[in-house]
C-alpha cells in the first residue's frame, strides 16, 4: 500500500504499542481487500471530535472533477473515477466543518483539497 505514514518503532514505548498498531494495519488490510478496496463510511467520532476514520492513498485513479459538479462528466472516455474514492471522502469530511479546520501541514499540493480549504469549507 503506497502513501501510509510511518513512525519508527523507537517512537513507541514499548511492543505492544507496535504489536497493536500492526494489527490495527492488518485489520484495515483486511477489511480494504474483503470490500474490493471499498471502506464503510466513517462512523462519527466521541461528541465533539468530528470523523474519525482511516484513509489509504493513493487511490487507484484520481476522482473526475466533472463527476461531482452539476449534469455529472460528459467526457465519452474519460479515465477518471466516477465513484466515491479516499480523496473524495476527504474531501467531504474537509467540507463538513462548521467552524474550523485545523491543518499540519508543510504545503498543499492537491488542488482539490487546496479549493476546500481555501473556500472556507462552509464556514
Amino acid at each position: 500500500m503506497g502513501g501510509c505514514a510511518s513512525a519508527p518503532a523507537e517512537k513507541y514505548e514499548t511492543t505492544k504499542e507496535v504489536a497493536d498498531l500492526k494489527a490495527q494495519v492488518d485489520q484495515l488490510q483486511k477489511q480494504l481487500h474483503a470490500t474490493g478496496g471499498q471502506l464503510s463510511a466513517a462512523p462519527a467520532g466521541p461528541a465533539g471530535v468530528g470523523v474519525i476514520c482511516t484513509l489509504f492513498f493513493p487511490d487507484a485513479k484520481l476522482p473526475c472533477r466533472y463527476a461531482r459538479k452539476p449534469g455529472g462528466c460528459q467526457h465519452q472516455y474519460c479515465n477518471f473515477a466516477h465513484d466515491a474514492t479516499n480523496l473524495t471522502r476527504f474531501l467531504g469530511y474537509l467540507a463538513s466543518a462548521k467552524s474550523t479546520l485545523d491543518i499540519c501541514v508543510f504545503t498543499i499540493t492537491n488542488d482539490d483539497i487546496a479549493d476546500v480549504v481555501g473556500c472556507g469549507a462552509g464556514f
